[in-house]
């Protein structure tokens, strides 16, 4: 039986967030997945503001065994609006999902595709790595948890850290 399950949301939080994700099956274990966000921010850099739309695009397969999800993947974000400071860029990555009984640990590494992408007069290169981890229904309520760690190199050698 042939299914394609599409998930649609709208989130008001820190940005605006809307979200278009869409699962199609090949087999029992193994199914496209699309996620598509366009998120809205102000850029502020050197006092210049820019407001504008980011849209982040990824397309994966989801190959599943033993409480495994194994997921390759390119990823493309690009913006509606592109000054010398910003930069769409692509992606190559490959994340793997354990799932547990009410809870997920995801390990995610990605690599620029484009090898430099120009902000400016500076080349932007990123590798990208995360860890993260969801509990759901922490401590027996009704509250889920995420807890995140990521890692991005640049070309530059500098280092961004981010824990949420």
């Amino acid at each position: 039986m042939l299914m394609i399950l599409v998930i649609i949301t709208i989130v008001q939080d820190l940005d605006s967030i809307y979200s278009f994700i869409f699962f199609y099956p090949l087999a029992e274990n193994v199914k496209i997945k699309s996620l598509n966000y366009i998120s809205e921010g102000e850029d502020e850099f050197q006092d210049e503001k820019t407001y504008n739309f980011k849209f982040n695009q990824k397309l994966a397969i989801d190959f599943t065994f033993n409480n495994f999800i194994i997921s390759p993947y390119g990823k493309m974000i690009n913006y509606d609006k592109n000054p010398a400071k910003q930069s769409d860029n692509s992606h190559a990555g490959l994340s793997v999902t354990k799932k547990f009984n009410q809870s997920d640990l995801t390990i995610d590494y990605r690599d620029e595709l484009s090898k430099g992408s120009k902000i400016g007069s500076n080349k932007v290169y990123q590798n990208i790595f995360g860890l993260y981890y969801y509990k759901k229904q922490f401590l027996n309520s009704s509250w889920n948890l995420k807890l995140g760690y990521t890692e991005v190199q640049s070309v530059r050698g500098t280092k961004l850290i981010k824990f949420s």
